[in-house]
């Protein structure tokens, strides 16, 4: 069942604090104020066994642990929770691994308006 982009609950993990703060700043401005932040996919993944998410978005590289091991732990866990990677890695084993655990793949720099489109359909 969809749910109103204002009702969404967001797990946003991304070690850059400037661009987690610039998207943090814009899903606020379509309305999603319920965004769980962490640095690293090692913090995220105790968060997500921690808390109900609707959506998780993910920078692919991050210290202590990657996104491509956050997804295949939380795919042990929920195969259904959608999950988005953004990354400035644009290499084949990334693409195929997002593709391998169903996860969405946005190459940085990305256009906002994509990723807020590909949020309205996967929630």
């Amino acid at each position: 069942m969809k749910k109103y982009i204002k009702d969404i609950k967001i797990l946003f993990i991304e070690d850059d604090l400037i661009a987690s703060q610039g998207l943090i700043r814009i899903l606020s401005m379509i309305g999603i104020e319920n965004v769980d932040y962490a640095n690293n996919c090692s913090i995220g993944l105790d968060k997500f066994k921690h808390c109900e998410y609707d959506l998780i978005i993910s920078d692919i590289e991050t210290p202590i642990m990657n996104g491509i091991e956050l997804a295949t732990n939380i795919r042990n866990e929920n195969k259904d929770i959608p999950i988005i990677f953004t990354t400035g890695y644009s290499c084949d084993y990334y693409k195929n691994s997002a593709k391998n655990l169903n996860v969405s793949y946005f190459s940085k720099p990305f256009k906002v308006e994509r990723l807020i489109e590909r949020i309205g359909f996967l929630v």
